[in-house]
C-alpha cells in the first residue's frame, strides 16, 4: 500500500499555518523534523515532565482561536454566534468530534427555521413601480384596492402555511381599515424555487381569496419558477380561480388597473417556459457555464444551439 501524510496533529497544524504553510510540503517538512527529534534529542526530552512540554501545544492552538470572528458573528447574527459558541464549548468540554457534530446538528436546525420563519412584509409603492417595505419606508403608498407583499425564501412546504396566513391577515388588517381589496399582489422577486406544497399553497390561497370576491396576482416571476409553475398546472387552476400570473410588476399593475389580458399572459409565461426548458437543455449539453456561441444567439430557429464552442475565460 502507498499513501502520504495530508495533515498533522491539530497544534501541528496550527503551528504550520502560523508559519504560513500552503502546501503538503510543510507537512513533509513537519514529519523530517519529528524523525530527527525522535533520534537525536529524545534522550534529552524524556525525563522532562508533560506540563512542561504543554505549552508548546497550546501556545500553537492558542493561534488558531480567533476571538474577533466571535465578536463580529456576536454583531451580525446572534445565531451564528451562539453556535459557534456552543462548538468551541463541547469541543473544549469533551472532544473534537462531537464539537463538530454540534455545530454540524446546530446548523441544518438554523437553516430550517430560517427556512421555516422567513422574511414577511407589506409593500407600499414609492414612484412608477418601486414598491419597498412600508416598515422601512413609511412614506411608501399602499395601493388603493390591492395588498402587496413579499416573501424573502423559497416557497416549500416548511413556510408556505405561513404566507397564506400572513396573505390573509394582510388582507383581514387593510379590509379593518375600511379600504375595499380586491387583489393581493405577491412579488416573487426573491422566491426562486417553489415544490408541490408550495404549488398547492397559491391554489388553496387563490381559491380563499375568490370566496371573497378577490383575486391572486403573482408578480415577477423568474424562469425557473414559472417553469416549476407550468409543470404544475398552477397557471391553469389560477386562471378558473380568477388569478393571474404575470412575469414583471408592470404586468401586474395592468391587472390591477384592469388594463391587462390574459391572452397576453398567457403567451409570455409559455415563452419564457420555453426558454427556460431551452437554456437547460445547453446547460445538461455542454456541462459548463462558461459557453460561447460562435457569433450567434444560443436559439436559432426556435430550438437550442447543442454544439457550442467552449472558449477559456
Amino acid at each position: 500500500m502507498f499513501g502520504y501524510p495530508t495533515t498533522g496533529s491539530f497544534s501541528r497544524t496550527a503551528v504550520g499555518a502560523m508559519f504560513g504553510a500552503t502546501s503538503l510540503m510543510s507537512v513533509l517538512m513537519a514529519s523530517l523534523v519529528v524523525l530527527l527529534a525522535v533520534y537525536c534529542i529524545t534522550p534529552v526530552i524524556e525525563l522532562l515532565p508533560l506540563s512542561a512540554l504543554a505549552p508548546l501545544i497550546i501556545q500553537g492552538a492558542i493561534s488558531v482561536i480567533n476571538i474577533h470572528e466571535f465578536q463580529v458573528a456576536r454583531r451580525a447574527s446572534l445565531s451564528e454566534f451562539l453556535v459557534m459558541l456552543a462548538t468551541f464549548v463541547v469541543s473544549l468540554a469533551l472532544d473534537v468530534k462531537y464539537g463538530l457534530l454540534m455545530g454540524f446538528v446546530l446548523s441544518v436546525l438554523k437553516t430550517m427555521n430560517e427556512l421555516a420563519n422567513p422574511n414577511l412584509a407589506v409593500f407600499g409603492q414609492l414612484e412608477g413601480t418601486t414598491f419597498r417595505d412600508i416598515r422601512n419606508f413609511p412614506n411608501a403608498r399602499q395601493l388603493s384596492n390591492a395588498v402587496v407583499i413579499r416573501m424573502d425564501a423559497r416557497l416549500n412546504f416548511t413556510n408556505s402555511r405561513k404566507l397564506k396566513e400572513f396573505a390573509v391577515r394582510a388582507v383581514q388588517i387593510r379590509e379593518a381599515g375600511g379600504n375595499k381589496v380586491e387583489f393581493l399582489v405577491i412579488d416573487a422577486k426573491a422566491i426562486n424555487h417553489v415544490d408541490l406544497t408550495g404549488c398547492e399553497t397559491l391554489e388553496s390561497l387563490a381559491e380563499a381569496l375568490k370566496s371573497h370576491g378577490q383575486q391572486l396576482v403573482i408578480a415577477n416571476l423568474k424562469g425557473p419558477v414559472s417553469k416549476c409553475l407550468h409543470q404544475a398546472g398552477v397557471p391553469e387552476s389560477l386562471r378558473k380561480l380568477g388569478g393571474h400570473l404575470c412575469l414583471s410588476m408592470e404586468a401586474a399593475l395592468a391587472v390591477v388597473e384592469g388594463t391587462s389580458q390574459a391572452v397576453e399572459e398567457d403567451q409570455e409565461l409559455s415563452e419564457l417556459v420555453r426558454r427556460v426548458t431551452m437554456a437547460k437543455q445547453i446547460q445538461y449539453a455542454t456541462s459548463s457555464p462558461h459557453v460561447f456561441c460562435q457569433g450567434r444567439s444560443p436559439f436559432q430557429d426556435g430550438n437550442p444551439i447543442l454544439s457550442p464552442t467552449r472558449v477559456s475565460v
